[in-house]
């Protein structure tokens, strides 16, 4: 998932967990206020890491380092034949990428506004000099049907 990718939920989670370190998925839920099941969906998109596939499409693939926007903490262990095997913990916190991307949106909405706050100025001071030529226009009018 790229940045242009990401939706406005997306955002609010990674800006209520960039506040916020080590999260459980029900005081995300509570916070937003939104569909458990979108925000569940939307954390698991989050929390995925990109995969690079190493030798033809028979090769396993492996996650790449810092591609994943939040994390989900685990915990490793080993049963008793010594595999290791993970357990995911219901704890989220904002990765690098996720900062990243943050910050690179909140910048580019801040730019965003900064734009339509000097547009909106520079439709306002349009519309008084139009109004002003109006009021041009009528003095003239008036000025003409008194002399005439």
């Amino acid at each position: 998932m790229e940045n242009h990718e990401l939706i406005y939920l997306d955002y609010e989670i990674l800006r209520f967990l960039e506040t916020n370190e080590k999260v459980s998925k029900g005081e995300i839920i509570a916070h937003l206020q939104e569909d458990s099941d979108l925000i569940e969906h939307r954390l698991n998109l989050l929390s995925q890491h990109k995969r690079k596939k190493i030798g033809d499409y028979r090769s396993p693939s492996f996650p790449l380092a810092n591609s994943n926007y939040i994390q989900q903490e685990f915990e490793s262990y080993e049963d008793n034949a010594g595999i290791s095997h993970i357990n995911y913990l219901d704890a989220y916190s904002i990765a690098i990428k996720g900062k990243q991307a943050l910050k690179d949106h909140l910048f580019n909405t801040s730019k965003e506004d900064a734009r339509y706050k000097e547009t909106l100025n520079i439709a306002k001071e349009s519309n008084n000099i139009a109004k002003f030529a109006i009021l041009i226009s009528v003095v003239a009018l008036i000025v003409s049907f008194f002399k005439g």
